[in-house]
């Protein structure tokens, strides 16, 4: 019975903030022609950012089954230029939330993808055991993981499945094993770390999924996680001690903030580079508007090479969405697609000729778009080209 009460509670506080958000909005419109969905795929498709407040004040029975607050990529561009500080992507992640408890009609792609979690803990619905497959492929099958250590990388669910990132993180363990950490992995008991089952509005599972990640941490005796994808990252950092009420009593590190260290106390060095490029930076949605990690990747860029880093026209805070963020790439894949070939012409505008990420989706999101646009064009993982240029010991 007080659970019951205490669950009604946490509701009724969330219902209230986002019509509190709501109410701030003014209609001034600057969140619509900044909106990377919006100017991408149109009004009659989607009706912009603002449009989410309509649906969190009206309450109408017409906006019960609406697919809005689902295309919104919760990028936080529309946020960043408002001159009242709405939170539309907090606000779209209410009623995703307020749908999902009430079982309203949800997208089926959100459904599948929301049971996949549930049922399997990761967002492909493979088996747990499926998730060091991997390795075999880069001469790591006989690798296995310590029982305790220092550092533990978190490797995610993507780069685990997803046979294109692979790759990423194979490099992230072979700059961990040429700088001499100390570390381990979770390997076939890692789980997900909750991001997708937050933006699709299952908090039950999120927090669930928390707790088990972070049993896992602390039989690890671990002090620092670290993690290759911002959403990994942003989630176990900042919204597990919501959902559990409690901080954390170990260190969450993004990749690029600890590459910046091993630079800074010599523990890996680079080759020296053999020629000049072009090269800009993609700025990952969560990584920087939302976690405030703009420099230490630029950083790093500029010590592995002799590179001109250019800037898009509109970059770091005001970046671009690629179209990965928000699950558009599973809710409607052509939006998310129609939006990655816009973000690549602006590195286009600026002569790139080599695009740097450090986020799972946005490099598997631009390289997917990147086909399409600009076959030319190569498209890396910051952690994957570190490994490269590593000088060996």
């Amino acid at each position: 019975m007080v659970s019951s009460k205490s669950n009604d509670l946490e509701k009724k506080t969330q219902e209230e903030e986002t019509l509190v958000e709501a109410e701030k909005c003014i209609k001034c419109g600057l969140c619509v022609i900044h909106c990377p969905v919006y100017t991408t795929i149109g009004s009659d498709h989607y009706p912009g950012p603002r449009h989410m407040t309509d649906i969190a004040r009206l309450e109408k029975e017409s906006y019960k089954q609406e697919l809005v607050p689902y295309l919104c990529t919760l990028c936080k561009k529309c946020y960043t230029i408002c001159p009242r500080n709405v939170s539309v992507p907090f606000i779209a992640q209410q009623i995703r939330a307020n749908y999902f408890a009430k079982e309203e009609t949800i997208p089926t792609n959100v459904e599948k993808m929301a049971k996949n979690i549930q049922k399997k803990k990761n967002s492909f619905g493979l088996p747990p055991e499926f998730r060091l497959d991997w390795m075999q492929f880069f001469g790591r099958e006989a690798y296995q993981p310590k029982e305790q250590a220092e550092y533990l990388f978190f490797i995610g669910c993507l780069e685990s499945y997803k046979a294109e990132l692979n790759t990423v993180a194979d490099a992230a363990m072979t700059i961990f094993e040429e700088a001499g950490i100390d570390f381990t992995i979770l390997g076939n008991e890692e789980v997900c770390c909750g991001s997708p089952s937050l933006i699709l509005g299952d908090r039950t599972t999120a927090k669930k999924l928390a707790e088990e990640n972070l049993e896992n941490f602390k039989r690890k005796k671990v002090k620092t996680v670290v993690t290759t994808c911002p959403s990994c990252f942003l989630t176990i950092k900042k919204e597990y001690p919501k959902l559990l009420g409690k901080e954390l009593s170990i260190e969450i590190l993004h990749i690029t903030q600890f590459l910046m260290e091993l630079i800074k106390r010599g523990k890996i060095t680079f080759e020296p580079s053999k020629h000049k490029e072009i090269v800009s930076f993609m700025d990952p949605c969560e990584l920087g508007r939302s976690s405030g990690i703009f420099e230490e990747p630029r950083e790093v860029i500029k010590k592995i090479t002799n590179a001109e880093l250019v800037e898009t026209k509109e970059s770091k805070a005001r970046t671009n969405c690629c179209g990965g963020g928000g699950a558009l790439r599973v809710i409607d894949p052509g939006y998310s697609k129609a939006i990655g070939k816009k973000k690549i012409k602006e590195f286009l505008e600026v002569d790139a000729e080599k695009i740097v990420t450090s986020c799972p989706s946005c490099f598997w999101t631009l390289k997917e778009a990147g086909k399409e646009v600009a076959p030319q064009l190569v498209i890396i993982d910051l952690v994957e080209w570190v490994a490269k240029r590593l000088k060996k010991k």
